[in-house]
């Protein structure tokens, strides 16, 4: 009976053996299909994504930073642009912050935008819309500072969540202002959002962003719609401030009139 039993055991192991193999080799070509589709998005390369989801990718494979292949695809934007200051927080072991200024672009033009259709093709083969990477972003708050008002509305359709917040409590407004794009602001801010939210760690609003290198007509809008233009971030400074550290006179002759 014992000798029965060892050999039915070492059959039992035997199978699982067999059958951990067998897993083990279905789901190599399945990862290399994930990793395969992940690089196509990091590349925008459009080609290759709709093929590699027929063939099985999974469309909320993530990478190590947590990046799903619909926020790689839509991060591989380049841009052309006229450059402006905007600010650049530096938070400080004793727990002050200072804010310099760094060279980035204003208005922001696509020069290679993701085609809408592979998009699509993620969201129709069960992307997650509001699939977050470790820092909170979502495609949406990447398509707000990148991409045409066609692809935001095309992720607000599949329940994109637009009150969603990354780590640092930013919204998806952080994300559209610093650009002078008026009619995603308007689209934005149409859909309910509070335009005097603030950034946890420093403080900083919409408004103190959108004057750096926004435009009269996009600040206005902020202003229209509530932003307070005496609000002041935890290193003291306003609206009009870093308007004027930015050199964006137009919207420090907007703003001079108000702050009285």
């Amino acid at each position: 009976m014992s000798g029965r039993r060892t050999v039915l055991i070492g059959m039992a192991f035997i199978t699982l053996i067999g059958f951990a193999a067998r897993s083990s080799f279905g789901s190599a070509p399945r990862q290399r299909l994930d990793y395969a589709l992940l690089s196509a998005a990091r590349k925008g390369d459009m080609t290759k994504i709709k093929p590699l989801l027929v063939k099985g990718a999974n469309p909320n494979a993530h990478d190590g930073h947590g990046n799903t292949p619909l926020l790689l695809l839509l991060q591989n934007e380049r841009y052309t642009g006229r450059h402006v200051s905007a600010p650049v927080t530096t938070f400080h072991s004793d727990g002050t912050a200072t804010a310099t200024f760094e060279e980035t672009y204003d208005n922001a033009v696509a020069a290679s935008t993701p085609d809408t259709d592979a998009v699509k093709a993620l969201l129709s083969r069960g992307a997650n819309v509001n699939a977050a990477n470790h820092g909170g972003t979502t495609p949406l708050m990447i398509a707000a500072s990148h991409q045409t008002l066609d692809c935001v509305n095309l992720l607000l359709s599949h329940g994109a969540d637009i009150h969603a917040n990354t780590a640092d409590g930013s919204n998806v407004l952080f994300w559209a202002v610093g650009f002078g794009h008026t009619q995603m602001l308007a689209l934005l801010l149409k859909k309910g959002l509070n335009p005097n939210i603030t950034r946890k760690l420093d403080g900083v609003t919409p408004l103190m962003l959108e004057v750096t290198g926004g435009n009269v007509n996009s600040v206005k809008l902020l202003l229209d719609h509530g932003a307070n233009i005496h609000a002041v971030d935890k290193r003291g400074g306003t609206a009009l401030q870093y308007a004027k550290e930015a050199h964006n006179t137009p919207v420090v002759k907007l703003l001079m009139p108000r702050t009285h």
